[in-house]
């Protein structure tokens, strides 16, 4: 099964947030990322339920059927998997309806520690201007670091 990991980061000195997501397939080979950056929104667990639902459109995107999404914001995971809409209710009716049109999806909670390609992918993006270019370059980045640590795993 495919797993999307989901991170938000807010930048308040620039006045802007990023919520990002990443696709790795079962052997966490780079499958595809995607990174929003929104002015304005400035609070965190908003921004955590965004990342979850442009998770979702990553889904979308690549033509996946099953999966799991991991976010690092617990009570944003509780929120969605629970009957609670929260400040954020319209982003988590959004989340529900989207995640209905999969075969199989489940949104849990991991660590920051099992999260850190999202986690980094937000924290480039945050303050970025060049965002088509930097896209492509962490994109390929992540990609290249992926199959570099398969290959020393299969080299030893």
């Amino acid at each position: 099964m495919m797993k999307i990991n989901v991170d938000a980061a807010i930048s308040k000195n620039v006045g802007k947030a990023t919520a990002a997501a990443i696709v790795r397939d079962e052997a966490g080979v780079f499958q595809g990322a995607s990174v929003l950056v929104i002015s304005g929104l400035l609070n965190p667990e908003t921004m955590e339920a965004v990342a979850c639902r442009e998770g979702l459109a990553l889904a979308a995107d690549l033509g996946l059927r099953r999966f799991r999404m991991a976010s690092d914001c617990l009570s944003v995971v509780k929120t969605i998997q629970r009957s609670g809409l929260g400040a954020y209710g319209h982003v988590v009716m959004e989340i529900k309806a989207r995640a209905a049109a999969f075969e199989c999806s489940e949104i849990m909670h991991e660590s920051r520690t099992t999260n850190t390609d999202a986690h980094c992918l937000t924290r480039r993006f945050k303050v970025s201007k060049a965002m088509v270019v930097n896209d492509i370059v962490e994109a390929t980045e992540i990609k290249q670091r992926s199959d570099a640590s398969l290959s020393s795993e299969s080299d030893a």
